[in-house]
């Protein structure tokens, strides 16, 4: 099943229900991101693909009975929402889906493509949303902040048919997914809400992620009638992981309300929902039992599966962060602190060098309780001098160290305050060794790392 993307011419809970955008809500944290003439080209571009997709997929999956508990459904897309950088909701057997948030995941979406393709590092993506996050709108004027070009996307990105081929998988299967859960929202009566401070339902509010489970199931259901895979999904939830509020922000009082640690965050955040390990392992799950359903009318089904289960493994790398309230912490630290300057050299390309403690390695770091995270290192070295970035899922640690022989003594840093030493020993085909923080009673970490082919 081919789905289709926006028109090229020429070139949370997740979607937790809210009320349509209003004249006030203009006015919100995220007015202005896109100018308003962008959002206008981009609504008359946008449109046709996605009403296909819903059209061509979605409506003709949809049973005699669920038809009927829907009734008539129709799609509305308002320009903006400013109270949200990303965000699809329902009311009222309407699906609305904002032109600024769909222009966003198409933008993600074509970076990560180009980035992919042409070997950078992906980490930088995952940057860009944390900084955006925790610094818009406060950040300098003259930042270049639209994903674009914070991330150095050349605009002939969208002429190179490889990279717009990638972005249109990723991006339509996205867009399809977001239409079937919202229709599932849709389809099993579930009452819209408007979030505030007052009100903010704990993550384990039962009846909600029962919900927001139940639109998960229905989205799936309807993309494997329709042997439609939902490559993209991965990428949309690393855009509301990063984007969202984070769970470290959040705590249960005594009554089991959600209230947020500060003021400063819940003015920013008490119109989203957050994301929970829970949704996010059983939506893998059913992705991993059905990859065979999915991917039957593809035109290559066993790449497509291979890519399909690849995806299922990124969404528990993110259930995997949204467990970890450390992990967390760092990510928003990071955000604080980095800018979007930085990013060049972050997303710089994998480097092709050979020999000892110089090149491109791929593998895990294993935090110092044992958990692990899939990550890369990329290592230059000028005699016995050594430099390099390792990024994974709380961000890119630089360090700095001298050779001897085989091994790398070596000081990283993480954030400001975050930082330590360690070693490295290379055997000209893996490195392995450990790092420590910088305080008396830190206990040691490890890396296991294999040279990038």
């Amino acid at each position: 099943m081919m789905l289709r993307g926006p028109t090229w011419s020429g070139v949370l809970a997740l979607w937790a229900f809210a009320a349509p955008v209003s004249s006030e809500a203009q006015q919100g944290r995220w007015a202005g991101f896109y100018d308003a003439q962008v959002l206008e080209y981009w609504n008359n571009q946008m449109q046709e693909g996605i009403r296909a997709n819903y059209e061509e997929v979605l409506l003709r999956a949809l049973r005699p009975d669920e038809r009927a508990a829907m009734g008539k459904t129709v799609l509305a897309f308002p320009l903006e929402d400013s109270d949200s950088l990303i965000n699809f909701y329902s009311a009222a057997n309407t699906v609305f889906m904002p032109i600024s948030s769909l222009r966003f995941l198409a933008d993600i979406c074509l970076a990560y493509a180009w980035l992919s393709l042409n070997r950078h590092d992906l980490q930088v993506v995952t940057d860009y949303l944390s900084i955006v996050e925790q610094q818009w709108p406060d950040m300098p004027q003259s930042a270049r902040h639209l994903p674009l070009d914070a991330l150095h996307i050349p605009p002939s990105a969208r002429q190179e048919s490889r990279v717009m081929a990638r972005m249109q998988t990723m991006f339509g299967s996205a867009v399809v997914f977001v239409l079937g859960h919202e229709l599932g929202h849709l389809r099993y009566g579930h009452q819209k809400r408007k979030c505030s401070t007052a009100d903010l339902k704990c993550a384990t509010d039962r009846m909600e992620q029962n919900e927001e489970r139940e639109a998960d199931a229905f989205a799936l259901e309807l993309m494997a009638r329709a042997g439609a895979p939902p490559h993209g999904a991965s990428i949309l939830f690393t855009i509301f992981a990063h984007t969202g509020p984070l769970t470290v922000d959040l705590h249960c009082d005594a009554n089991g309300q959600r209230a947020l640690r500060s003021s400063t965050v819940a003015e920013r955040e008490c119109d989203s929902h957050p994301l929970s390990f829970e949704r996010l392992t059983a939506l893998a799950s059913s992705m991993r039992a059905r990859s065979a359903d999915f991917v039957r009318s593809t035109e290559r089904p066993k790449t497509a599966q291979e890519e399909l289960l690849f995806v299922a493994g990124e969404i528990e790398k993110i259930a995997a962060i949204l467990a970890d309230e450390g992990v967390q912490a760092l990510i928003r630290q990071r955000g604080l602190t980095m800018d979007l300057a930085t990013l060049t050299k972050a997303g710089s390309a994998t480097a092709e060098l050979s020999g000892l403690f110089q090149g491109s390695y791929t593998g895990r770091w294993v935090d110092p309780s044992g958990r692990a995270f899939d990550g890369f290192m990329v290592l230059r070295r000028d005699g016995q001098r050594v430099r390099g970035t390792y990024t994974f899922a709380g961000g890119a640690v630089s360090l700095s160290g001298s050779v001897t022989g085989q091994k790398l003594v070596f000081e990283w840093k993480w954030t400001p305050d975050y930082f330590g030493t360690g070693t490295l020993l290379d055997d000209g085909r893996a490195l392995v060794g450990d790092w420590k923080p910088k305080r008396s009673d830190a206990r040691s970490g490890r890396w296991e790392l294999r040279r990038a082919k």
